[in-house]
């Protein structure tokens, strides 16, 4: 008796369950018609999509094949392509966007591709967004933009909230005294950082990603100190000797090292990195306080945080911004731009 009224129960619940569900379902059908009814049609904001591909990189057709499918499916028009070349990663492909009136600039390529793009974004209220081909992605990462997810920053370049960010304007005098001024979004260097990237092999490059960075690492990593003198904000000018000196806009790395422990990409401020090891063993405590993000005192790396920064060098020293070096120079001045980048991620 008690195994069949036991039953009649579970079957009453059965009913009273499958009849909720009914009733739910229905429902959620009539939302969504609704919103379907009200929502505007995709696209009919006047948003118009341009991509700055780099077709050198590994995986950018099949990415520009993603991009147009999830433009398609969200009934978008296709975005206008302007590639990428050797002698210009991305400047006048930019402001060819521009000028047809693109409304969104994705950039979709390394971290120089980014760089050039940004260069020409900076300032305005045109859209940026990413599609990280390259190996360091080092602005995608400090986005936390899921780099190894296609799918995932396919739909943060087309549908993410847009964020105001900070560049940063970067005045170069090279040895001869000519001068060039550029922006960059993530990490401007001089001394070991750049001369790394210049040692960099770009056929294991390209087989082995970041090994290959660390590989010409321990080659730069012996040598001597260099003197600069290093003026922030109005203070006075300091003389040290040093083997780099990193300017960061934000201060993430590969593999979760944190260049720059109080670096934040919209804090309106430049986060300042001064490394002056001896030796390798000094290398190494470096590359321990940037794991832990230590930000205790240290003669070896001090930190230290500004709106503008001015290094004069006794002699022409390596440069490097956002990863690509940009030849020697003799003097390098850098001022934050506050939120200068509107990025949709």
């Amino acid at each position: 008796m008690y195994l069949e009224i036991l039953a009649l129960l579970l079957v009453v619940v059965a009913v009273v369950v499958a009849v909720v569900a009914l009733v739910s379902v229905r429902a959620l059908r009539t939302r969504l018609s609704r919103i379907e009814d009200e929502a505007p049609e995709a696209g009919s904001d006047g948003e118009r999509i341009g991509v700055v591909l780099n077709p050198s990189k590994k995986g950018a057709a099949l990415a520009l094949d993603q991009l147009n499918a999830a433009c398609a499916n969200a009934g978008r028009p296709a975005p206008a392509v302007y590639k990428t070349t050797a002698e210009d990663p991305g400047y006048e492909m930019a402001r060819a966007a521009l000028a047809d009136g693109c409304t969104t600039v994705i950039a979709g390529g390394g971290d120089g591709t980014v760089r050039a793009v940004a260069e020409v974004m900076s300032g305005r209220e045109e859209i940026m967004a990413l599609l990280p081909l390259g190996t360091g992605n080092l602005l995608a990462r400090n986005l936390d933009i899921e780099v190894d997810n296609g799918d995932s920053w396919l739909a943060g370049a087309l549908f993410g909230t847009v964020r105001k960010i900070d560049a940063a304007r970067v005045r170069l005098v090279r040895d001869d005294g000519s001068e060039e001024t550029k922006v960059f979004a993530v990490i401007a260097g001089i001394g070991f950082d750049a001369e790394m990237m210049d040692a960099t092999d770009s056929e294991l490059k390209a087989r082995l990603g970041a090994v290959a960075y660390a590989e010409a690492g321990f080659r730069k990593m012996p040598g001597a100190r260099k003197a600069v003198r290093i003026r922030l904000d109005d203070g006075e000018a300091r003389e040290l000797r040093i083997r780099s000196v990193m300017i960061a806009n934000c201060g993430r790395l590969q593999g979760g090292m944190q260049l720059a422990p109080d670096a934040r990409i919209d804090d309106g401020a430049l986060d300042v990195v001064v490394m002056s090891p001896r030796s390798l063993a000094g290398w190494g405590w470096i590359a321990l306080k940037g794991l832990v993000r230590s930000r205790s005192y240290d003669p070896i790396v001090n930190f230290a945080q500004c709106r503008k920064i001015s290094l004069i060098c006794d002699e022409p020293i390596a440069a490097q911004l956002d990863g690509d070096t940009d030849g020697y120079v003799r003097e390098l001045d850098v001022e934050v731009l506050p939120g200068a980048l509107s990025i949709r991620c």
